[in-house]
Order: structure tokens, then C-alpha cells, then sequence
């Protein structure tokens, strides 16, 4: 059916940028402190026929621009949808309706996602369009007009907190450094779309994080979010810098945009988590691919991979050759499986990485563990006709599932492998050839990822990190010659398993331990697990009572410090810091939670969230404890309402703010 161009559309702009305007979420909103009683003792009661357009009001250059919210999207003043306006105001059926019946526009785009649409929504609607038709609207005339204010529509997948969005938009052309000139005014201005990212958790409450960590993989530049902020990755922003009243931001180009006010920075102080911290560090001390690897990677589907060390604590040396390795066997469209041999300490990120690049290469990936397989049979199953054959086994099952297609095989603990088990994957390691033990099928497995993880030769890892890593920058980490190491490496593994299966192994990958800073990281990313397993709601009929509650990290850095120096253990890696956040943070916190007075309901989902200080105490000179304290409760702010909303009969409550220590 052919779409219908004629619909009016009253706000999509296609031009280029002019000059500035003032955003309408200053001119047309006042700050959640004012009441309706309030705003029209301030302004004044305007006859009804005026309200219709919007009430311009000119904030002084003292006026607070935080909480910062985006303004709400009426589909109305982008369509007139006489004739179709039901199946257009239902955020999903709108958009299946609008491809069908419609041609693209942007804002609607913006109006479903600020509507809670469900990524794979707009992932579909995108689809539905030539692709270079999207990809010009997304990139040259990316702007959603909004109440004579223009936003790149970036921010709704920010404001939405939705990485897969963010994902969605940047892979078919949206810009992770949307241009602010347009936005500018003479006292305030804009947050970038990574400031806006994380200061959008103040309101909500929530974890951005992911959603940062999917804006600096599309490549964002980290300097959106000043560098003294982040450089330091383990020290607290300081509040008194910029010295002046406002800041600068020193973007891709060069060019300064004044955004940072004191105001603004002390925001971001509050707010900017470790984690955000690391992976905007990690993030400007990373190469960043060349336009040649993007071309190829996109052209492959494989952009994702880029994405992989944002994931990944530590180990720049693993994921770099894991990408190289991937991005060379694709370009030359090998017909032989990809092998890696993941090793080293356990508990340092094996699992973890061929987790995510699987996952993020909308790979299907299947994990064995391997202590148990201790014959063929174990692990591939009996052929046809023999007794348990019609099952077949998960290895077995996987491979003809995946015949001629991408999956990823992770074979956890391949070192406690009997020979009989190594040997009965020769041939698939080596040409991908194998037969369905089910049916005697012949399945083309050459394009499987095997990975597999194993603990050998931990002490030459350990003794390489020690004289070349532990202690280096990342520029000296660099010059380090990994190549002895692969030698030695080598050698080890082949007096362990033998040359028939090392000659087939593409790559072996040394895992390294972590340093200092990466061991408070990795106990942070179990504290932020902690922080997201409480922040959900309380259901008392699945018996999960401590939710509905906001863990006030207070120098999250030095906290995750304090843990990692108490629990890090080499030979257990992440899992002895996962016990230190249990042991200090977790149980600390369920004190904390006994103590309170009254039973819990889920009625208490409707209030403010219980606010728990998390803070490293001394105790004598030369010790530190972490101690965890309740402390009042958090209130989530709310969008707020239209100036002339507030200047109707009925008076508007004050949004709430939050009244424990920051």
C-alpha cells in the first residue's frame, strides 16, 4: 500500500541548523519548586483565548536549568490524522501504522520513544524506509522540533534509558555528537547528550549506565563530560573546577560550548558513578577503529564488536587481539572454524568475554562445562541407531541448529578434558565437517567461534603482567612485548594438550590479573549489581522484600578501593570480590534493613525510596571499615508541568526533592 505524503506535517524540520532560539523547556516551564499559586502571583492570570500559544518567559541568568527534563511531544503538531487518529495515538500499533500508511518522520519517532515504545518497535519502523532516506533524516536533519526547540532524537533514547535505542538509531545513521550550537543562549544552555545521560539518573533514580556505555561505543566523544571529572577515574569529581562560573567543553572539533555551569557540574558531581567514570577513561584512552574497519565491520554486521571493551574491566591486550583476530578471518572469508584458547587466572574476564561477544554479535552462544566430559560420548552423545541417540546432547543439538551459520561454542575448563574428548574434536576444529549424531546429517560448522577457557600457564602470565603490566600506563602497557609471550605461551600448551589440537587453535589469548585500580572496578561493578537488585519494586508475593530502595554510594571510589584491598585474591580474581561486597556492603545493608521499624508491603512502591549511606569509615590510623547506614528516603522527580497547566484554577504539589546526604 502506498503511503500517504499528503498528511500535514506542522513540525519536521529538514533544513539546516540557523541560529539559536531558546529552548521551549525554558521558556514554557518553570521549576518544579513553584507551586500554580506561585506562578500566577508571578506572572499573572492571562486571558483564556491567550494561553492557547505558549507563554514565553525569559529565565534570568541565576535561574536553575536542573532538573532538566525534555519537553513532551504532542503527535498533533506534527500530523493531522483525521481519518487514522486512533491507530496512531498507541505508541507501538502507531508506529506499525505510520510505516505502512505514512512516510518517515522523525518526530513521530521521538514521540513513540518518549511513549516507552519497545526497541524492536523502532527497529521495524526504521526498516520499513530506504535506508539512505533514514540515514539523511538521522544524520544531516536530525533535530526533533519541539515548542520552537530542536533536539537531536539521541536525547529520547537517553531520556528513555534504552542502550538497544541508542544502538538502533547510531547503526542506522543518528550522530553520538549531535551539534549544540543551535541551542546556545547568552546564559544558559543544553546539557550534551552524554551529560544528559547521566544527570537524567538524579531524576529518575535509576542506572544509566549502559545507556553511557552504548553512546561511547557508537563513539561518542568522552569530552562531552569535562576531563578532570573522569581522568582520575577512582577520585571523586571535585566541585570548584572550573573556577569560574562556567565551563567549557572541549568537543571533537576543538570548539568550546558553554554548558557547565557550577550548578551543572556540582550535578554531575553527585552523580557520575565509577563505572560511568571508567568507561569515559577507558573510552579516551582507546584507539578508536579506523573508517576502513567500520566500513568492513558494518558491511559484515559486526559493528557491535566494537563495543566489546566497554564491557570488559581491564584486559585492553585480550579484546584488542579478540577483535583483530575476528576482523582478519572475516576479511579474508576463511572456510575453517575460529578457535581461541582463552587462559590465565580464573576469574578474570574469560567467561565474561566470550559472553558479550556473543551477545553483542546477536550471536547464539551455548556454554559446557567440561570437568565432566570425560569420553566422546559425554560431550557429542552415541551415534544412530544406539540407545540415547534420538536426544542427542546441547554440543551435538547446538551444531545442527546452527548449520551454516554464526554461533559461539564456550567450552569452560577445557584443560580438565580427557584425550578422548580433545581428539574427538579435531576435525571440527579443523575444517568444521561433522555428522549429526542423531540422524548421520552432514552439518557445515566452519563458521562457529569456539572459545575455548582453560588455566594454562598461569604462572608465565603472572610473571610477564608482574615485569611488563603491573603498574604501566596504557601507553607503556602497549610497547610490552606480548610477543615472548605468545612464544612461551605456546610452548606451554603444547607440552599439555599435545600438537594435534594446538596446531588447530587460531589464537591463544592470555588473560593477565588485575592492577589496583581495575580490582575497585570489578568490586563497583558487584556494588552496582547490589544498587539495581534493590532499586526494583518490593513484591512481597514472590517474597522479595528489600526493594523500593536508593544505595547512596558516598565516594564510590574510595568504598570499592576499601573492598578491593581487603578482598582481592589473585587465584579467585572477580569472585573474591564479589564475596567482599557480600560480606561488607550486602550484609551491612541487610542490618540496616532489620532494623527499621513496621513490616513491608508493596504499598510502599507508591513513596519515596528508602535511602541507604554506603561510606568508608576510619577506625584508628591505619584501618578502614565500610559502614552502612539508613538515612531518610529519595523521591524521584517528575517531568514538569506546562506553564500554563500551572496557571489553571487548580494548584500544583511541588515536586518533592530528596533529603538525604549526596
Amino acid at each position: 500500500m502506498a503511503r500517504d505524503s499528503s498528511l500535514k506535517q506542522r513540525g519536521t524540520r529538514r533544513s539546516t541548523r540557523t541560529g539559536p532560539s531558546l529552548p521551549a523547556h525554558l521558556a514554557n516551564l518553570v521549576p518544579v519548586t513553584d507551586t500554580g499559586a506561585a506562578a500566577r502571583a508571578q506572572y499573572g492570570t492571562p486571558d483564556k483565548d491567550l494561553i492557547s500559544e505558549p507563554v514565553k518567559v525569559k529565565m534570568a541568568s541565576s535561574q536553575s536549568m536542573l532538573p532538566f527534563f525534555l519537553p513532551k511531544i504532542d503527535l498533533d503538531e506534527y500530523y493531522s490524522l483525521e481519518g487514522c487518529r486512533e491507530p496512531c495515538l498507541e505508541p507501538r500499533t502507531g508506529l506499525e501504522h505510520m510505516a505502512q500508511h505514512h512516510d518517515f518522520c522523525l518526530p513521530v519517532l521521538a514521540w513513540a520513544i518518549q511513549n516507552k515504545v519497545e526497541p524492536r518497535c523502532v527497529k521495524t519502523y526504521l526498516d520499513s524506509y530506504e535506508a539512505a532516506t533514514v540515514r539523511v533524516d538521522l544524520s544531516v536533519a536530525g533535530d526533533v522540533s519541539v515548542q520552537e526547540s530542536r533536539w537531536p532524537i539521541l536525547y529520547f533514547a537517553a531520556e528513555a534509558n534504552s542502550p538497544e535505542i541508542v544502538r538502533i538509531l547510531c547503526k542506522a545513521g543518528a550522530d553520538p555528537n549531535p551539534e549544540l550550537s543551535a541551542f546556545l543562549l547568552d546564559s544558559c544552555s543544553p546539557l550534551t547528550i552524554l551529560s544528559y545521560t547521566v544527570l537524567s539518573a538524579e531524576n529518575s533514580l535509576l542506572d544509566t549506565t549502559d545507556t553511557l556505555l552504548a553512546l561511547l561505543a557508537m563513539g561518542a566523544d568522552p569530552a562531552q563530560i569535562p576531563r578532570d571529572m573522569w581522568d582520575d577515574y577512582l577520585a571523586t569529581p571535585r566541585r570548584d573546577s572550573p573556577s569560574n562560573d562556567v565551563g567549557n567543553f572541549e568537543g571533537k572539533d576543538g570548539g568550546n560550548l558553554v554548558w557547565c555551569t557550577t550548578e551543572v557540574r556540582h550535578a554531575l558531581c553527585r552523580t557520575l558513578n565509577l563505572m560511568q567514570r571508567y568507561a569515559l577513561w577507558k573510552a579516551g584512552n582507546t584507539p578508536r577503529p579506523t573508517p576502513r574497519a567500520l566500513q568492513c565491520a558494518e558491511a559484515w554486521g559486526m559493528l557491535p564488536l566494537f563495543e566489546v571493551p566497554f564491557h570488559i574491566i581491564g584486559q585492553q591486550q585480550s579484546t584488542q587481539l579478540v577483535q583483530k583476530s575476528i576482523l582478519s578471518h572475516r576479511l579474508f572469508e576463511s572456510d575453517t572454524p575460529l578457535v581461541f584458547l582463552f587462559t590465565g587466572p580464573s576469574g578474570h574476564g574469560k567467561t565474561e568475554l566470550a559472553r558479550r561477544m556473543g551477545a553483542l554479535l546477536s550471536l547464539d552462544i551455548l556454554s559446557i562445562d567440561c570437568t565432566e566430559m570425560r569420553m566422546e560420548t559425554d560431550i557429542f552423545g552415541p551415534k544412530a541407531p544406539y540407545q540415547g541417540s534420538v536426544a542427542g546432547t546441547p554440543l551435538n543439538n547446538h551444531l545442527a541448529t546452527w548449520t551454516g551459520q554464526r554461533a559461539v561454542v564456550f567450552l569452560d575448563e577445557y584443560d580438565k578434558t580427557t584425550a578422548d574428548v580433545r581428539n574427538s574434536m579435531l576435525l571440527l576444529f579443523e575444517s568444521g565437517d561433522y555428522k549429526d549424531r542423531r540422524n548421520h546429517k552432514q552439518l557445515d560448522c566452519s563458521k562457529i567461534i569456539w572459545v575455548l577457557a582453560a588455566n594454562f600457564g598461569v604462572e608465565l602470565i603472572t610473571k610477564f603482567w608482574t615485569g611488563n603490566l603491573k603498574g604501566r600506563n596504557m601507553e607503556q602497557q602497549e610497547k610490552a612485548p606480548l610477543k615472548t609471550l605468545e612464544t612461551s605461551l605456546k610452548a606451554h600448551v603444547l607440552s599439555k594438550i599435545g600438537a594435534p589440537v594446538t596446531g588447530r587453535i587460531s589464537e591463544i589469548v592470555p588473560f593477565f590479573p588485575f592492577n589496583e585500580d581495575e580490582q575497585a572496578v570489578t568490586a563497583y561493578k558487584f556494588m552496582r549489581q547490589l544498587w539495581n537488585s534493590v532499586r526494583g519494586p518490593i513484591d512481597t508475593g514472590l517474597k522479595w522484600f528489600p526493594g523500593h530502595s536508593f544505595v547512596n554510594y558516598i565516594d564510590d571510589g574510595r568504598v570499592a578501593t576499601c573492598l578491593a584491598k581487603e578482598g582481592y585474591n589473585l587465584d579467585l580474581g572477580a569472585r573474591s570480590l564479589q564475596c567482599a561486597v557480600v560480606r561488607h556492603v550486602q550484609r551491612g545493608l541487610a542490618a540496616a534493613f532489620f532494623g527499621e521499624a513496621g513490616e513491608i508491603s508493596n504499598a510502599m512502591n507508591v513513596g519515596p525510596l528508602t535511602n541507604y549511606d554506603v561510606r568508608v569509615v576510619s577506625i584508628g590510623s591505619d584501618f578502614d571499615e565500610v559502614q552502612v547506614k539508613c538515612n531518610g528516603t529519595r523521591s524521584i522527580q517528575e517531568r514538569p508541568v506546562a506553564l500554563r497547566e500551572l496557571l489553571s484554577p487548580t494548584p500544583v504539589s511541588p515536586a518533592s526533592s530528596a533529603s538525604s546526604e549526596l
